[in-house]
């Protein structure tokens, strides 16, 4: 899950129902306090559910078998992955460069693939 966003809500909603415990993963060093102040503040409201962060880019297969693994790791099993990670632009099709493009497919369709790849592993 990521930690913000229709990620975060997705958290929260576990929680509520009574989650034994949530992984959320965050892609960059920018984001790290947010989903540390996140996951705080998901573990005060709901204190029987562990709440953990993880580090991954989605778009890199590495990255999310690597803290799929740490995760399966911590938790001892996995019930349910949701692959929610997604960005967009606003740049016109015909302007958009190259970088931007892979970045936007990087994310929004490898993200999903590598992720369930490495849940199912």
């Amino acid at each position: 899950m990521l930690v913000r966003g229709i990620g975060l809500a997705v958290c929260q909603g576990y929680a509520e129902a009574g989650a034994a415990g949530i992984a959320m993963i965050h892609s960059s060093g920018a984001t790290a306090e947010l989903a540390s102040e996140r996951a705080a503040e998901i573990q005060k409201k709901h204190p029987k559910t562990i709440v953990r962060i993880y580090r991954a880019n989605v778009a890199i297969a590495k990255d999310i078998e690597d803290a799929t693994r740490q995760v399966f790791s911590d938790f001892g099993r996995l019930d349910v992955v949701v692959a929610n990670a997604g960005v967009y632009t606003e740049t016109p099709a015909l302007e958009m460069s190259s970088e931007e493009a892979q970045h936007v497919t990087g994310v929004n369709y490898f993200g999903p693939l590598y992720t369930a790849q490495a849940a199912a592993r």
